[in-house]
């Protein structure tokens, strides 16, 4: 599978998250708690719920066929082997804490093998990226392959 456009799809996602937060930042913040244990706190938001429509929304329209699994929303399956993996805020108590260290999660798998994965953090304002086993930080509209080590 040629996943070149998948790569450019998530170069571009992370430009509208990050937009998507700065235009809806200031909104309130509603927090509910998932777990069905009452001695765990397991915090959804509203942002959590609309970061992960739009996600949903971007990947249809550009990849109709392909399944996504989130974290907030039913499964969709997909018609072919491809499958997008979405976490819409990984760090939801830092995200209500007004921690910046919470991203928005996003890969794609290929038969159930990681293709393409992207970590994205608004506040921080750092993307990464990572396929063929190199990892690169979008920069100022450039990639910067990390290195490995020290």
């Amino acid at each position: 599978m040629d996943h070149n456009k998948a790569i450019k799809f998530l170069y571009k996602l992370s430009s509208k998250l990050n937009k998507f937060y700065r235009l809806n930042y200031n909104k309130k913040l509603i927090i509910n708690n998932k777990s069905k244990r009452k001695k765990l706190f397991n915090p959804v938001t509203n942002f959590d719920k609309n970061f992960e429509k739009m996600i949903r929304t971007n990947i249809i329209k550009l990849f109709p066929l392909d399944g996504i699994i989130g974290e907030e929303f039913k499964e969709k399956k997909g018609k072919n082997n491809n499958c997008w993996i979405i976490d819409p805020i990984d760090g939801t108590k830092a995200f209500v804490a007004g921690l910046p260290t919470w991203s928005n999660l996003v890969g794609l798998m290929y038969k159930k093998k990681s293709l393409v994965g992207m970590a994205n953090f608004p506040e921080l304002k750092k993307t990464y990226i990572s396929y063929n086993d190199t990892s690169y930080s979008l920069e100022k509209k450039r990639k910067i392959k990390l290195k490995i080590g020290v």
